[in-house]
């Protein structure tokens, strides 16, 4: 197995625990939220602490999640905003948007400088006619390219570089780096 293919595996099984584990955080906040509705109540009163109720989320988060801080400030929020009620849909949107996001291609296109939005709207064009719609773009800085610009998608790796066209040179002269 390649490199890119067996990184790529090994993502995506960090993907899916870490995406699981959120999920079952979610799951059991939102069950015990169903068994006890007085809760929503104390979590959604606008005269209570902050720090009330960050211990009351504390005491529905299960085992390690009571040191996740961001799924902690996350649960905050809703309860400040009065949205508890809303915890069923926005796990069932989350499970989508992480099924959707599993049938993407990452597509990283990299620049010595940032591109316009033109540009980047160029390059999404091209990229999505010759390898299909379900592309996940993420655009990328890094001077040390010199110049051009370098796409990894599909396993593929399209090197139009300054850099890349340097070391090509090198490379066809048997020039080494010093």
């Amino acid at each position: 197995m390649r490199t890119e293919e067996l990184a790529k595996s090994y993502a995506m099984a960090l993907y899916e625990v870490v995406f699981e584990k959120q999920l079952g955080v979610l799951k059991q906040v939102h069950e015990q939220l169903k068994a006890k509705p007085q809760l929503v109540f104390e979590l959604t009163d606008p005269q209570a602490h902050d720090a009330a109720k960050r211990q009351l989320l504390r005491s529905l988060l299960p085992g390690q999640a009571t040191e996740d801080e961001e799924m902690e400030n996350f649960l905050l929020n809703l309860a400040r905003e009065g949205r508890l009620g809303m915890l069923e849909e926005i796990i069932e949107q989350f499970e989508a948007l992480a099924a959707a996001k599993q049938r993407l291609t990452p597509a990283v296109v990299t620049t010595a400088v940032p591109l316009s939005d033109d540009e980047m709207a160029a390059i999404k064009s091209r990229l999505t006619a010759r390898y299909g719609e379900r592309l996940d773009f993420r655009f990328e800085v890094v001077p040390d390219i010199l110049g051009g610009v370098v796409v990894r998608v599909a396993g593929r790796v399209i090197d139009d570089s300054v850099a890349g066209r340097l070391a090509a040179l090198r490379a066809q002269l048997g020039v080494t780096e010093q």
